[in-house]
């Protein structure tokens, strides 16, 4: 890591987080993985004051923490390249608000500015905003329509479930199962209504948390990459044939994938038949496979 880019990360955390975050993440930027002990001698920071930091760290995932060869003493690390996305944020927010509405930026701005939270608690507060915002009394909000959203985002992989502590030890492990990363909350939307009227109520979601899938940002900032180089060299509808391909591909192969796994001809033909946005790309479809194949011989 360069002098230049952590001295970033230091001051996009002084700015956000204030003097004591700032100096305990440097410090591990500095010295590398340590436990709370060094940490608290090399700052000269008191140990409650680390301790709250490492929680901010923490809980933002711009730390980490593992066992140390003592078995009862943590180490933490810190992750820069976690702490430079700070800078994305408002290009994530705009996403968003694009793709899903007011709504959905509303709940992806709460998850950011928290780090993670409980479903129901990030729901009552992005409605607490919205209500703000409309001059409340607007009766196209409500508690269904912002969890239909919240929903909405996990099932485009926008937000993930946190992993949580799998067995009791000193030092905790935190782990979550892959089937469970995208699966929504059950929600007490009687219980969710209380809370919104600050009336303590259990909406069936304690210990759930959820966190923004920067991971599924970038693969969208990619995928936009592409298409609009492809529509630059050749067309719209090279475009928009680049899109289904790219949808295609993520019905059969990870995203980050280097290379697809065979994309049927029959399956991208229909797709492009029930999209009729642009009807001469299904009347040219094979010239314009044969054009993007031509593009990649010529890379």
């Amino acid at each position: 890591m360069s002098a230049k880019y952590g001295k970033l990360c230091c001051l996009l955390l002084l700015e956000h987080f204030g003097e004591i975050v700032e100096k305990v993440a440097c410090d591990l930027m500095k010295w590398g993985t340590k436990p709370l002990r060094l940490i608290v001698a090399t700052t000269r920071l008191p140990p409650p004051k680390v301790k709250q930091a490492l929680r901010i760290l923490i809980q933002y995932g711009f730390v980490t923490f593992s066992s140390s060869q003592v078995a009862s003493v943590a180490e933490y690390t810190v992750k820069p390249e976690k702490i430079i996305l700070l800078l994305r944020y408002p290009r994530y927010l705009l996403l968003i608000k694009t793709r899903f509405g007011d709504e959905a930026e509303m709940i992806v701005e709460e998850t950011l500015r928290v780090g993670q939270d409980t479903a129901s608690s990030i729901i009552i507060k992005a409605a607490t905003r919205l209500k703000e915002t409309l001059k409340a009394g607007d009766g196209n909000l409500n508690l269904v329509t912002l969890r239909d959203k919240f929903f909405l985002l996990i099932s485009k992989q926008f937000l993930m479930r946190c992993p949580s502590v799998s067995e009791e030890a000193d030092i905790p492990a935190l782990k979550v199962k892959e089937r469970e990363l995208y699966l929504p909350p059950e929600l007490n939307m009687k219980a969710l209504s209380n809370m919104e009227k600050q009336i303590q109520d259990k909406p069936g979601d304690d210990g759930i948390y959820w966190r923004v899938n920067y991971d599924r940002f970038h693969q969208e900032f990619r995928d936009q990459v592409m298409v609009a180089a492809i529509g630059r060299r050749l067309d719209e509808n090279a475009a928009e044939l680049m899109k289904h391909l790219l949808n295609q591909m993520y019905l059969r192969t990870e995203p980050w994938a280097a290379t697809s796994n065979p994309i049927p001809y029959t399956e991208l033909k229909e797709a492009i038949r029930k999209s009729t946005t642009h009807p001469q790309l299904q009347q040219y479809l094979d010239q314009y496979l044969k054009m993007l194949g031509m593009i990649q011989c010529l890379q």
